[in-house]
């Protein structure tokens, strides 16, 4: 079954701000509900307020602030959900200190939590800048990542976040011919976000887990033998960084008659410098009773992706597919896979 919405509103007084353009994407599919919720950037109000609240530096110019995927089975209450939120949560250096695990050891774990924390990135003059003797330059101590690579892994919820997530689309469909006041509206989201991100990331009652798995995502399912019979892609993120390279934040997903993909994907290019790519991959086979989650870490210097005969030319770099043009040249440093499992 195929359900589409867009809720578009209108901006009668200058003082009613418009929610733009809010279009939901709904399949059902064995057992599996998908929703998928689209709308544009924050204003700089609702970034403002949204970096506060995560105690960010920092927030890229582009943030879709309201976009969200989930992926949601009734009979076992278990939901898999991706939304710029959570993905922001892991900038500030304190979430992503209390959301490392190490998996690697036998047994049940949390399935919330990030597999590495990502190291410092320098722009290329910055060297030269902080040997330049100037007294009225403070250096504030830093409490978030300003070149915005997130670590996240996606969020595994329960049946009560996950009817957080169908109250919060329904408060939003309701608006439908409403005016309101955008900037109230996300102030309210957002406080209610933060209450939600407390319970995914810093409490865990021991199911759903997760454990350690050697096992690979069958890439010969991804073939054009197994066709695909939906599809869907959110932007999370994405940034400049003031004309000195880019980050961005992605989700793609599509189902297979018998089986799921996804890819949350965190890109950072420092021109002259370096090239990350954070890419979590899920599949799930509907006749298992998990989500095989794959987490890899590509990480190389410029000069190093250059030595092995990669052009970085100017079309390149405006290329919106330029992280995928430039995946295979960059040096894979870590590979951790995990089944969540939502049944004993």
């Amino acid at each position: 079954m195929y359900i589409s919405s867009e809720l578009i509103f209108s901006d009668p007084v200058n003082a009613v701000k418009m929610y733009h353009d809010v279009k939901f994407e709904e399949f059902n599919h064995k057992g599996w509900q998908f929703i998928f919720a689209k709308s544009g950037m924050f204003n700089t109000s609702d970034l403002d307020m949204l970096s506060d609240a995560l105690i960010l530096q920092g927030i890229p110019d582009i943030t879709n602030g309201n976009n969200a995927g989930l992926i949601y089975n009734e009979k076992y209450k278990i939901g898999f959900l991706v939304n710029t939120k959570d993905a922001l949560y892991f900038f500030n250096y304190k979430a992503r200190n209390d959301g490392l695990l190490d998996i690697k050891t036998p047994g049940k774990h949390n399935p919330n939590h990030i597999s590495m924390l990502p190291g410092e990135v320098k722009l290329k003059m910055s060297d030269k800048w902080k040997a330049m003797d100037n007294q009225d330059i403070k250096i504030l101590d830093k409490i978030s990542d300003t070149f915005y690579s997130s670590p996240y892994k996606g969020s595994i919820v329960n049946a009560e976040q996950i009817q957080f997530w169908f109250k919060k689309f329904s408060d939003i469909k309701e608006l439908n011919a409403k005016q309101i006041y955008e900037n109230l509206l996300n102030e309210q989201n957002i406080k209610n976000d933060l209450d939600y991100l407390k319970q995914v990331f810093k409490q865990w009652n021991g199911h759903p887990y997760s454990e350690i798995t050697q096992e690979e995502i069958p890439l010969n399912r991804l073939a054009q033998d197994n066709p695909i019979i939906w599809a869907q892609h959110i932007e999370l993120f994405a940034d400049e960084l003031g004309d000195n390279g880019l980050s961005h934040g992605e989700f793609r997903f599509r189902v297979m008659n018998d089986c799921f993909f996804g890819l949350i994907r965190s890109y950072l290019r420092v021109d002259d410098v370096i090239i990350r790519i954070l890419d979590t991959r899920i599949f799930h086979d509907f006749k298992n009773n998990y989500i095989l989650r794959e987490f890899t870490h590509r990480e190389d210097e410029w000069v190093k992706i250059k030595q092995k005969g990669f052009d970085f030319t100017p079309q390149w770099s405006i290329d919106p597919q330029q992280s995928y043009i430039i995946q295979n040249n960059v040096q894979i440093k870590e590979i951790i896979r995990d089944k969540i499992f939502f049944v004993n």
